[in-house]
């Protein structure tokens, strides 16, 4: 079973894309990379949800506000926004009589799980029970430097002379960059997540897997040594950058590693029982 449904918040409606039965199961609920990579990685993620239902799991797709099929744009929301999002979906699940939730992020939606994880330990709630990173974004100022040269490009091509756009959106201005609006809240909300400053001593069992990577590199065995070793399997996997690749549909070695991983014995998970609704 899969179905698409509207959620309503204060802010406006979530979309949210639902896999499975989600009674009495353990809910993946999963948090989208940035922009275009949200889009071009859905046919992936589709193949990774039902492989995950076919292990008798249960996924659930957030589009954050602003976002996909969600209400408002992109210059109407900010990190809180986002995190509210993320609680909002939460909530939702526990009240469906799902057995656990965990957080499976991809990129941008990797740093966005963590963030995640981290408020709920300054509010001392403990309602995520697992979480799966793919190649995680390790630090929200890279892939903003990396987006913000989308505009450079675009410019350069179009004769113009050379203008530092993230400054300017830091300053105040509204920038359009690769047909997104990218506003001074909304950025200079985010620009300072850093993956390192959020792990702490107490962390739920995480599954960390480098897509369409050949090696584990210094950068990330670095962030990855702060986590408490019981409770992470880190390793890298070959296949396409499908977040960045509009030509590829599919990563059969990362779907695979994924469930092996969950599925197969590699990562100690113990099961809560069904939550109780609030």
């Amino acid at each position: 079973m899969s179905d698409g449904f509207f959620l309503a918040t204060e802010r406006g409606h979530l979309y949210l894309a639902r896999f499975g039965e989600l009674q009495g199961r353990h809910v993946w609920l999963y948090l989208p990379p940035f922009a275009e990579e949200m889009n071009l990685s859905r046919a992936v993620v589709a193949r990774q949800a039902r492989a995950l239902v076919a292990q008798g799991d249960a996924v659930v797709c957030l589009d954050y506000l602003g976002t996909g099929d969600s209400e408002l744009e992109l210059d109407q929301v900010d990190l809180n926004c986002w995190l509210d999002n993320i609680d909002a979906a939460v909530g939702w699940l526990r009240q469906q009589g799902v057995l656990s939730v965990g957080l499976w992020g991809l990129r941008f939606g990797a740093l966005m799980a963590t963030t995640y994880l981290d408020r709920q330990r300054q509010q001392q709630a403990d309602v995520i029970d697992r979480l799966l990173l793919w190649k995680p974004v390790l630090d929200a100022k890279t892939l903003l430097g990396q987006f913000f040269r989308l505009r450079q490009v675009a410019d350069s091509i179009k004769g113009l002379p050379k203008v530092n756009w993230l400054e300017r959106v830091k300053q105040g201005e509204t920038v359009e960059v690769a047909g997104y609006p990218i506003a001074p809240d909304w950025l200079n909300s985010i620009i300072e997540m850093r993956m390192r400053d959020q792990v702490g001593s107490q962390m739920p069992q995480t599954v960390w897997l480098e897509a369409a990577s050949d090696k584990i590199t210094p950068a990330v065995e670095k962030v990855a040594q702060l986590w408490p070793a019981q409770c992470l399997t880190l390793q890298h996997c070959q296949g396409s950058a499908f977040w960045q690749n509009p030509d590829c549909y599919d990563s059969p070695e990362l779907i695979l590693d994924t469930v092996q991983a969950w599925h197969s014995g590699v990562v100690p998970v113990h099961a809560k029982e069904t939550m109780d609704v609030q």
